[in-house]
């Protein structure tokens, strides 16, 4: 009868490698396939309702034709006036730039007013200033009223 078995022993040097294999070589393409059949083309979908046409709305009315207006009269060539004082209005800020008296001869005359000069905003920012006239201190509103109004969006760019 054989006795007990003994103690594993030590593990032994690694051993050589061993010789590389043959490397493969890449095949052949194979051929392409046959190309398949058509497909059965499919119905053609039904086409939608028309939609109802809506009604036609009401033609206005013709407006009525405005009066003709006659023609009046010249008037009275009136007396010229003495020439009111000349005054600078530069560099103001607000109030009367200029004043001017006078007397009207008739109560069924008319004045005519007209302005004709140079007018700015000054500043480098964002302004707005309005001119207008007065009569007896009151803004003139009829027929309607003279004034100006001069807006200045000016934007200085420093680079």
């Amino acid at each position: 009868m054989p006795g007990p078995r003994g103690d594993r022993g030590r593990e032994g040097p690694p051993g050589k490698s061993g010789p590389q294999g043959i490397k493969r070589m890449k095949g052949q393409q194979g051929l392409l396939g046959m190309k398949g059949e058509r497909g059965i083309a499919g119905m053609t979908g039904e086409r939608g309702a028309v939609g109802i046409k809506g009604e036609r709305g009401i033609v206005g009315m013709k407006g009525e034709r405005g009066a003709v207006r006659m023609k009046g009269e010249p008037g009275i060539v009136g007396m010229k006036g003495e020439r009111g004082a000349q005054q600078n209005a530069t560099n103001l800020r607000s109030g009367s730039i200029f004043d001017c008296a006078f007397n009207k001869l008739q109560s069924n005359s008319a004045l005519r007013v007209s302005f004709q000069g140079n007018m700015r905003v000054y500043g480098s920012s964002i302004k707005c200033n309005r001119w207008y006239f007065k009569f007896n201190g009151n803004e003139c509103s009829g027929p309607m009223a003279i004034d100006t109004v001069v807006y200045n969006n000016m934007v200085i760019w420093d680079p």
